[in-house]
């Protein structure tokens, strides 16, 4: 008969053997229908169409899909759109020339200018500037064109930030591509001629002539200031930047001072004329030369045939002459300096 502690352990050693393969059996149940549910989840899920952005659509820069009668909400979308594709320099620059082109298109509309309102340029302002900055320079022609046609069109909305774009405006004229600069300063005359001359773009412009870093910002800002003096601009802070620019280390910057100088001093006398009195006396006679006849540079042809003439008529009038010819001599210096007094 076998023993019963050897039958014991045979039995305790099977009984493990059997709790064991029911173990393995219950994993390989809960590894087989855990698969399944995950196939059966990703079954019920929908295949998702890939989402288009609006500016990759046809006809986007052309206003496709906008109402016909544009109101407040369709140009808050707009706007929020814009925002997102014109808010980076990462996306397709066609894609954000498009962009531009599309916010004229709703400006460009009746409805869509009376529903476009402060906050919307205050929200798009930024990224309208961010594309000047960009380095194609297609783009940034794109860019000066969009955003001046802009303030032409929604000029209400964008005064607040006049000084803003035409601060980035002359970001752009430093740079040494022609063709970039040409546009910038378009873009910045456009600004001024669209906007009334009491707005920040003055104070960014004369900030530009007294204090820019660059030689060729503050030529073309005294340049603005006289288009600004054109349209009725205030005498301040013009007079205080045209003071600085007459002084000017670049001699371009105070030849364009000067001229800016005659401008203001017809515009606004009394004004001028305390800031003239501020200039040292060479500086007072370099303005004075301005816009007016070098009398020195007269032919001296030109002043004998005067000589001559007024000769003629003083006899015609009967008038006796000098007893001393030398006053009667056309070629006396003394008759021709009285000439150029009178």
């Amino acid at each position: 008969m076998d023993d019963p502690e050897a039958l014991a352990v045979e039995a305790d050693r099977y009984s493990r053997a059997v709790h064991q393969r029911e173990l393995a059996r219950r994993k390989r149940r809960d590894r087989h229908y855990g698969q399944v549910e995950v196939l059966r989840s990703v079954e019920k899920v929908p295949t998702a169409e890939p989402q288009i952005d609006p500016w990759e659509l046809p006809g986007y820069e052309e206003g496709c899909g906008l109402p016909k009668n544009i109101s407040v909400s369709v140009v808050d979308k707009e706007v929020e759109t814009l925002v997102r594709l014109l808010g980076t320099l990462d996306q397709e620059w066609t894609h954000r020339v498009a962009g531009m082109k599309r916010l004229t298109t709703v400006l460009a509309s009746e409805s869509g200018k009376h529903a476009f309102q402060v906050h919307h340029a205050e929200a798009i302002k930024e990224g309208l500037g961010l594309q000047l900055t960009d380095l194609r320079s297609s783009l940034v022609k794109e860019a000066c064109d969009s955003i001046a046609l802009a303030v032409e069109l929604g000029t209400e909305a964008f005064e607040p930030f006049s000084g803003f774009l035409v601060s980035a405006g002359l970001n752009v004229i430093i740079k040494t591509t022609k063709v970039v600069r040409d546009a910038g300063d378009m873009m910045i005359r456009r600004i001024i001629r669209a906007v009334k001359p009491d707005k920040s773009h003055v104070d960014a412009i004369c900030r530009g002539v007294s204090t820019g870093a660059h030689p060729v910002e503050r030529e073309f800002c005294a340049k603005y200031i006289s288009k600004l003096l054109s349209n009725g601009a205030p005498p301040e802070p013009i007079g205080s930047s045209l003071l600085t620019g007459i002084t000017d280390s670049a001699e371009r910057v105070r030849k364009e001072s000067r001229s800016a100088f005659i401008k203001y001093e017809q515009r606004w006398p009394q004004a001028a004329e305390t800031i003239f009195n501020r200039m040292d006396p060479t500086t007072q006679r370099k303005i004075r030369g301005v816009g007016k006849t070098n009398v020195s540079r007269v032919p001296i042809a030109e002043l004998r045939k005067n000589a001559a003439l007024k000769k003629k008529m003083t006899a015609k009038s009967n008038v006796p002459m000098s007893s001393n010819p030398q006053t009667n001599d056309e070629n006396n210096p003394a008759v021709i300096n009285s000439l150029i007094i009178q």
